[in-house]
């Protein structure tokens, strides 16, 4: 089989890891590929560029060249609250690829899992009638796993 013309992207190592604020893990690796789907071998050009939908931001080096057809990327990870995210990966005219990736935040705390409000009743000694404080935000938080 010809190998053909460069046509599009796809993705051939997903993110599975992706924590805001750190490098994904592992780091997506993108192929050059025909039009029949089969990957290129000899594309050491085509630079490929990661972008992430609204609401978190790319941090790392955004834009890697192909090496052997398959841009790989380093260090690169997004910034942003936990909801669910795409990523796409562009090369010029070329048909983009795209991945959905689920983000959790950094640190020991991992999920908002509930608010509520709270009202504190303060007895007073010279006072027999009750004060209360007004509500405060009290967020629950579930550990990382």
């Amino acid at each position: 089989m010809t190998p053909g013309a460069a046509s599009q992207l796809a993705v051939t190592t997903l993110v599975t890891g992706a924590i805001s604020g750190a490098a994904f893990t592992p780091q997506p690796a993108i192929a050059v590929l025909a039009a029949a789907g089969n990957t290129l071998t000899s594309d050491n050009s085509t630079i490929v560029t990661m972008a992430i939908s609204a609401g978190a931001t790319v941090i790392g080096i955004d834009t890697v060249t192909a090496l052997g057809c398959v841009a790989t990327f380093v260090n690169v990870g997004l910034s942003g609250l936990p909801p669910t995210y795409t990523l796409t990966f562009t090369a010029g005219a070329l048909t983009a690829a795209t991945q959905v990736i689920t983000s959790t935040t950094s640190g020991l705390l991992s999920e908002l899992t509930n608010v509520a409000f709270r009202t504190t009743i303060q007895f007073s000694e010279s006072a027999p009638y009750l004060r209360t404080a007004p509500p405060r935000l009290v967020y629950h938080l579930s550990p990382a796993s």
